[in-house]
Formats: structure tokens, C-alpha cells, sequence
């Protein structure tokens, strides 16, 4: 206690971090609940971008924190990237309450890195097996080493944002360019020299091969024959083109009117950042307690600006180019707006503490109803398997092990989920894929059983009845993707 005071801000950053993973980790997800984290899970102890285990860009930094637990600790793949998220969750809480500590009395702070902590989509986020959160936290950690370099420029903390940016880049590879936007920043804020130009980006280089030096080894060996180097670049553009037909994903493949535009504009913006993202769909009552708080705050900040120009400078370099990569090239999911949150919900909490004394409570009020929306949703998570797996249960509880392997299921947005967890039933590639694989099922009088109602709409399904069997749904909030999961049993006359 006498080095290390708890009025210091590197201890309550410090409490703020072991509080918030541990937080997280109590409360992590009891399920691989996206399709993703099956690929991430499948890609701990076999990592092959062309099998999608992970996804390109292949995410090399989880996938080698992933690893490296595994093989220290003996956990399942599960359990070291929920770690690796936990951790990624605390260091995002710590870095953003070192950062409003420059700008703001400590108290208010803490303030907001307490209310950041239980925001929906913090604290959801980080008990998943996502990438979202460690690289969110490294990204904050750059801002922050960022801020205090523009203050008091040193060598160390150029070096620390750097390898920040390198890192939060390394968990998420699409977040490349961003990741180098405060170290430009904060370069251009202090007057750097030349030298220091040359130092930072050096680092952040450097850093950034570190990991994609081995992924492009290991890409351009992983198939068989000769050596192929241009394999990773190839899956990059694979993965990119995936995208350009798919009007919820790549706004280009849209039509491009005022409807298209305003429903990808309230299925981002007021879903992503606040419906979900703030957890306002969380609960009716509470929701709408939370949303007099944020606007109350938001207007009482407006009024004050307790932020100088200097913070908001340094967002207004990263922040829009941020949202429109996301606006522009990705789905409205809540987890790709996690670094956003912070500024939405600081903001609020310190114009609520401007208020008069009477009001001194309002900023703990806000913290306090994001915890009651927040709080059973993650207990439910943990406690309660996703749809797509409740759909997987329900048939390995209505079938024995002996029986499972004449039953085949043709799955669509849970076919990850069944590779993994299903074991012993016949699987289909997939819907497009499914024209021989239903004509042998027919033949041998096989069950089917499919999670898609428009399956029975293509070609090769002609004739078959889709009868419901089972049906699974949780709240949105806890993650939009995968809410609601329903079984369709395959039936010909």
C-alpha cells in the first residue's frame, strides 16, 4: 500500500482491470455461441485460413493467445479464448478510464469506467469467444498511451502506442489502418521529430510483422505441393469478394435510395449503437430509464463541455473513419461498435455529474440501471446455451447414440454449431450443396432435419414438408446474431 496507493490512478486503473475480467470471466458464456467462435475454437490446434479455422483474416494474435493457454494450462479452446476475451474486456475498461483521467477529476472517471464496465455491449462481448474485445482493448490502450504522449512526449510511450497499435491489429487484422491513426495523431500533436517519426512507425511495423510474417509462412505451406506465397493474399481476396453480393453486409451491393440507406442507417446506428449496443431493447422499463439518463447527460454535457478540444481532436481522427468502415463494409452487429460505446456513454455520465447537487446521484443511476439490464442477460448466457446448440440438444435427446448416425442434418446458419457439437450425425456441406446428399436420404429412408424454412423453397427440395419441432430464442441483446434458432423436421409424401 505505501508504493502502491489506491488514490493512485495506476492502482485503480489496475482494480478496474482485475474487476472488470473477473467480471467477465464469472459470468462468461456457457457456449461457442457464434459461428465464429466454432472457427476460432477449431482453429486453437488446427489453424488453416483455407478451412476457415478462422475465418480470413485469420485473427493470429487470439489464435495464438488461444494456443499458448491451451498448451500452458490444459484448458479446452473454449476456455482459453474466453480468458483471452475476459482480459481484452478489463484492459478496454482500464485504458478508457485512464484516458477520460487526463481530461477530467478522478472521481468522474471512475465514473465512466464504471458505467463503461456494464454497458450491454461491453460486458456481453467480453464473455464471448469474439476477437472484439481484446482488440477493442488494445485500441484503447493506443489511445491512451497516445493522449499521454501528446502531453509529455517520451520514448517509452511512443513505443508503448505503437506496440498497442500493432497488437490491436494483430487481434483483428480488418482494423489495420485504424490501429495507425493515433500514432499518427499523437505524432502530429507533439511536433515530432523526423526521428521519432522514423521510431514509432518502425515499431508499429515491426510489431505488425511479428504476426503476419509466420501467417503468411504457414498459409503459403498449408497445402500440399509446391509452395504458394501468394496464398494468403488470395484468401484476403476470397474473403472479400464473399461480400459484394450481400446487400446486409457490403453497402455497395445495395440499392442505392433514400429506404435502402435509412434501414441500414436504424439497423446500425439506433440497433447497433443504442438498442443493443446500450441495451435500451434489454428490458421496457429500465430501457427507458437508461434512455432519459443518456439524454439528459448528453444535453447537460453539451451545455458544459467538461471534454476539451484536445480529446475530442484526437477521436475525431479515428472515430468517423472507424464508423464508416464498419457502416460501409459490415453487418450492424453490436460487437463491431464496442471502441465507439466509451464515448456515448462517458459522455452522458459526465454531463450528468454537472448537474446540481440535488442530481450528484444521476451519473451512479445510469451505472446502476446498465447493471440491472446487463447483469441477467450475462447470467443467462451463462447459464443457458445458445439457440443453434438448444436445437442440437434437442435432438441428441431425442435420438440415442446408436440412432444418430441415420439422422443428417442440413443445416445453414448452425452448421458450424453442429460440426462441433453433434457429434455422431450425417452432415450436409450445406443448402447449396444439398441436391445428393437429400436424394440419398430419401432412398435410405433417413430423418432430415434442417434449421432454414426457405430451404424447402429450392429446387432440390421439391416435394418435402418442413414440419417445426423445436424453437429456441434469448434476447438480442446478449448478441443479435444466432437469438433465435428453429428445427424443421424433412418429410417426403
Amino acid at each position: 500500500m505505501r508504493y502502491f496507493p489506491l488514490t493512485s490512478l495506476r492502482s485503480q486503473a489496475a482494480l478496474l482491470f482485475f474487476g472488470a475480467s473477473a467480471l467477465y470471466l464469472l459470468t462468461a458464456s456457457c457456449s461457442l455461441d457464434e459461428w465464429d467462435s466454432v472457427q476460432f475454437a477449431l482453429g486453437v490446434h488446427d489453424f488453416d485460413i483455407a478451412k476457415h479455422q478462422p475465418h480470413p483474416p485469420g485473427y493470429p494474435l487470439y489464435e495464438f493467445s488461444g494456443w499458448v493457454l491451451s498448451s500452458l494450462f490444459g484448458w479446452s479452446a473454449q476456455q482459453s479464448l474466453t480468458v483471452c476475451s475476459a482480459l481484452g474486456g478489463g484492459l478496454f475498461v482500464a485504458s478508457w478510464f485512464g484516458i477520460f483521467a487526463q481530461f477530467v477529476p478522478r472521481p468522474a472517471a471512475l465514473s465512466c469506467g464504471l458505467a463503461i464496465a456494464v454497458t450491454p455491449v461491453v460486458w456481453l462481448t467480453s464473455t464471448k469467444v469474439l476477437t472484439d474485445a481484446p482488440a477493442a482493448g488494445f485500441f484503447a490502450m493506443e489511445l491512451l498511451a497516445g493522449v499521454c504522449y501528446a502531453r509529455n512526449p517520451a520514448r517509452r510511450t511512443l513505443i508503448a502506442a505503437a506496440l498497442a497499435g500493432a497488437a490491436a491489429a494483430g487481434f483483428r487484422p480488418q482494423n489495420f489502418a485504424v490501429a495507425s491513426i493515433p500514432l499518427v495523431f499523437c505524432l502530429i500533436s507533439s511536433r515530432a521529430s523526423r526521428r521519432q517519426w522514423l521510431l514509432g512507425f518502425a515499431v508499429f511495423f515491426f510489431g505488425c510483422l511479428t504476426w503476419f510474417a509466420p501467417l503468411m509462412w504457414m498459409q503459403a505451406h498449408s497445402g500440399p505441393g509446391e509452395v504458394n506465397w501468394l496464398a494468403y493474399p488470395q484468401q484476403l481476396l476470397t474473403q472479400w469478394k464473399w461480400r459484394l453480393d450481400k446487400p446486409g453486409v457490403y453497402i455497395g451491393a445495395g440499392h442505392w435510395d433514400w429506404s435502402y440507406f435509412s434501414k441500414r442507417f436504424d439497423e446500425h446506428i439506433r440497433r447497433g449503437w443504442f438498442s443493443l449496443g446500450l441495451g435500451i431493447d434489454g428490458h421496457r422499463r429500465h430501457g427507458k430509464v437508461v434512455l432519459a439518463l443518456l439524454i439528459t447527460g448528453w444535453v447537460a454535457f453539451l451545455r458544459r463541455r467538461t471534454l476539451p478540444g484536445s480529446f475530442w481532436k484526437m477521436q475525431a481522427a479515428w472515430a468517423p473513419a472507424y464508423v464508416l468502415m464498419i457502416f460501409v463494409c459490415l453487418p450492424g452487429d453490436q460487437r463491431y461498435y464496442l471502441p465507439i460505446i466509451p464515448l456515448l456513454v462517458a459522455t452522458a455520465v459526465l454531463g450528468l455529474s454537472t448537474l446540481t447537487p440535488r442530481f450528484q446521484f444521476a451519473p451512479l443511476a445510469l451505472a446502476g440501471t446498465l447493471l440491472v439490464i446487463t447483469a441477467p442477460l450475462a447470467m443467462q448466457a451463462h447459464r443457458e446455451e445458445a439457440p443453434p446448440i438448444r436445437s442440437i440438444r434437442y435432438l441428441q435427446s431425442r435420438f440415442a447414440p446408436d440412432e444418430r448416425g441415420n439422422v443428417w442434418l442440413c443445416f445453414s446458419s448452425a452448421r458450424r454449431h453442429a460440426g462441433w457439437y453433434a457429434e455422431g450425425f450425417g452432415f450436409s456441406p450445406g443448402l447449396s450443396e444439398s441436391h445428393d446428399f437429400l436424394v440419398a436420404a430419401r432412398k435410405s429412408g433417413q430423418s432430415v432435419f434442417c434449421d432454414d424454412l426457405a430451404a424447402g423453397e429450392r429446387a432440390e427440395w421439391k416435394g418435402a414438408k418442413l414440419t417445426k419441432v423445436f424453437a429456441a430464442q434469448r434476447s438480442p441483446v446478449i448478441y443479435r446474431k444466432h437469438a433465435q434458432s428453429v428445427l424443421y423436421e424433412v418429410r417426403w409424401p
